[in-house]
């Protein structure tokens, strides 16, 4: 009798301790399960190509969107000097003089080579200038028609400085003729003659280059009659 009661003894405190374990085991997995249903992996970063886009597909401001300035082009390749002179407009300035002329080059080189006898008239133009302000153009209007009596043909010629490259400069002597024969549109009626025009970029000077003065005087269309 007092076996039986020594074995049950023995039981209960068995199954106390395996109650005790098991209920220590579920308070360590319900641990375990709480801190891992609170811990979310990190999103996946967003590809290259879709930086500046939200979820939507939407693209945000431009304000959002950083510009690494490594990656933007560079100017430093650009020639600062010929700039100033106007050379980054070589094929603009070359394109857009379009001489339109009466008389053919052979014809205008001819009158030409006459020099003096043929020569009446000299306009200057300002630095990389096309044009004179209307008071000078006015005048050499003015003197020309007074010097055309017996005339049938004037030759309008460009010339500049020897500043920039041959292609801006040829251009722009060229504008420089075209400006000045537009201007003598009216003559062409009035006076019943032939307006041949020619630019000759920086090749002909009249004076020196090296000084201010002498460009000065390079910087010109001159008017030929016959």
């Amino acid at each position: 009798m007092v076996k039986n009661k020594e074995d049950e003894k023995s039981k209960n405190s068995n199954n106390k301790w395996i109650g005790f374990a098991v209920l220590i085991c579920l308070i360590v997995g319900g641990i375990y399960y709480f801190q891992g249903a609170s811990v979310k992996d990190p999103p996946p970063p967003k590809p290259d190509s879709l930086k500046g886009f939200d979820q939507t597909g939407q693209g945000k401001g431009m304000g959002d969107i950083k510009v690494d300035a490594a990656n933007k082009p560079s100017d430093a390749g650009k020639d600062q000097s010929s700039e100033k002179m106007g050379e980054t407009e070589d094929t603009k300035v070359a394109s857009a003089s379009k001489i339109k002329s009466d008389l053919p080059v052979r014809d205008i080189e001819q009158i030409i080579m006459k020099g003096s006898k043929s020569l009446i008239s000299t306009l200057n133009f300002e630095y990389s200038a096309a044009m004179t302000p209307a008071s000078a153009i006015d005048a050499l209007i003015k003197d020309v028609s007074a010097k055309l009596e017996g005339k049938t043909k004037i030759v309008i010629v460009g010339h500049t400085d020897s500043k920039g490259s041959e292609i801006f400069n040829q251009g722009l002597s060229e504008k420089r003729a075209m400006f000045v024969a537009n201007k003598m549109k009216g003559l062409k009626k009035s006076k019943s003659v032939k307006i041949g025009v020619i630019g000759y970029g920086k090749i002909k000077p009249i004076a020196d280059n090296s000084s201010e003065e002498g460009r000065a005087k390079n910087r010109r269309v001159e008017i030929y009659v016959e």
